[in-house]
């Protein structure tokens, strides 16, 4: 899985360096640059290891709440630091085509299930009757399939 490509990563430094005059004036200063790179690196690394526990584990158990919402707070960090990318000029179609679209699908199918869980939880908590509590369980158990089907996109293992 290439979040970042490195070609593209490499090439928007070396632009910068050779004629910094046409780069933004935030990133004509060298410790703002390195800044920018740690910080998307960091949360590349946050993603990609939280998706590869997504991909290990069980999402038909109850258990997997806690990993849903840990991926899914790191893939909204990485759409906020893409944000500030992508205005600096280090968007690239290909990464948009390859991951980027992939990244926010599974995003938005972790967001049903964990709709469902919260929805299961307060169907408990209110003790609503057994058949509400199984639909909702089914319901949850088809967007599970669906996120490991997006995983299995996105080529995470």
């Amino acid at each position: 899985m290439v979040l970042i490509p490195l070609e593209n990563r490499l090439s928007r430094l070396q632009s910068i360096r050779e004629a910094p005059e046409s780069a933004p004036p935030h990133l004509r200063e060298q410790a703002w640059l390195e800044l920018e790179q740690k910080t998307a690196l960091s949360i590349y690394e946050d993603v990609e290891k939280v998706l590869k526990k997504l991909a290990k584990a069980q999402l038909n158990k109850s258990s997997a709440g806690k990993l849903v919402h840990e991926t899914r707070v790191a893939l909204r960090r990485w759409e906020s630091i893409w944000t500030v990318l992508e205005k600096d000029d280090w968007n690239e179609k290909k990464y948009w085509k390859v991951a980027g679209s992939r990244l926010r699908k599974v995003h938005k199918m972790l967001g049903r299930l964990r709709d469902w869980d919260v929805n299961i939880e307060l169907a408990e908590e209110y003790e609503l009757s057994s058949p509400i509590i199984k639909l909702f369980k089914k319901e949850r158990k088809k967007a599970s399939a669906k996120v490991s089907k997006g995983l299995k996109k996105l080529n995470v293992k």
